[in-house]
């Protein structure tokens, strides 16, 4: 997130590292022009793939040599805020010691591109994730409402649980194109959304039930299956997320929401579709 303050003329180099000053892994350019003065998200390729070993530590460097009072540029940060990147930190350079200071009370997030072993860096969706699907032959932690389903996990938030509408609708189009038959939507939001009604009004005709987080509610004129939400137990990531900063354990914890009962009612559903693959999401209304 970027804007500018005044008319800055030096660019911006963001790259990736693995020491913070060694060589540039890869790397990418901000031009003044692409950067407004409003506060603004500014998204860039980097020059080539990095891959990222794991146990390492890597760095993405943010640099201009724009030094203006009344010409500069503005990052958004999250220092003294929350650490939304609880495994990362945040390094400022210092000019007069000409050494990086670390401040270890907040960090930058960032979105990264989209790969096929989604890491929840939030915990929000495994624990979702497992009131649906999680399997019985463990002896341990919690059984879902449909064990054995087969799970598309789609992340379409940032580890501090956000999550911008251009990614909902991506989300649910990849979701409906690539044969899922039922979508479970944890998630609400204060605005309407005409690109987002047409995504599930897409799912809908092509035959995928959706179910939906709704207030706290048991009855409804639209409401067919409701569950409970309160004090579930549920899967965890095995290392740490955000949510285990507000008190959610690794492996396994509880969690109370709309959030919790969307699943277990999505579960059901794909229990009942397993037995009776033929139905659509007309048969909840017949």
């Amino acid at each position: 997130m970027l804007s500018k303050a005044g008319a800055p003329t030096q660019p911006i180099d963001v790259s990736v590292r693995a020491d913070l000053n060694g060589a540039d892994l890869a790397s990418a350019v901000i031009q003044p022009s692409e950067v407004s003065s409003t506060e603004q998200e500014v998204t860039k390729d980097l020059s080539g793939a990095v891959s990222l070993v794991e146990g390492n530590t890597y760095y993405l460097v943010v640099d201009t040599s724009q030094s203006d009072a009344s010409n500069h540029y503005h990052l958004n940060d999250d220092r003294n805020t929350y650490d939304y990147c609880v495994e990362g930190c945040e390094w400022g350079y210092d000019s007069n010691t000409s050494s990086w200071i670390n401040h270890i009370e907040g960090d930058l997030y960032f979105h990264t591109n989209a790969n096929r072993n989604p890491r929840d860096d939030n915990g929000h969706g495994t624990h979702c994730a497992g009131i649906v699907g999680a399997e019985t032959d463990n002896s341990v932690g919690v059984a879902g409402t449909c064990p054995w389903v087969e799970i598309m996990p789609l992340r379409a938030g940032d580890c501090s649980g956000n999550m911008a509408t251009v990614e909902i609708v991506e989300a649910i189009y990849y979701a409906v194109d690539n044969g899922a038959d039922i979508i479970s939507m944890s998630y609400g939001s204060e605005g309407y959304s005409r690109a987002e009604e047409e995504a599930l009004s897409y799912a809908y005709w092509e035959g995928v039930t959706l179910f939906a987080a709704a207030s706290f509610s048991t009855h409804n004129s639209s409401v067919d299956l409701f569950a409970p939400g309160g004090s579930v137990m549920s899967t965890m990531p095995t290392y740490t997320v955000a949510l285990n900063g507000l008190g959610c354990t690794r492996n396994y914890s509880f969690m109370s929401g709309t959030s919790m009962a969307c699943p277990i009612a999505a579960g059901v559903a794909a229990l009942i579709l397993s037995q009776k693959p033929n139905l659509d999401p007309d048969w909840w209304w017949r």
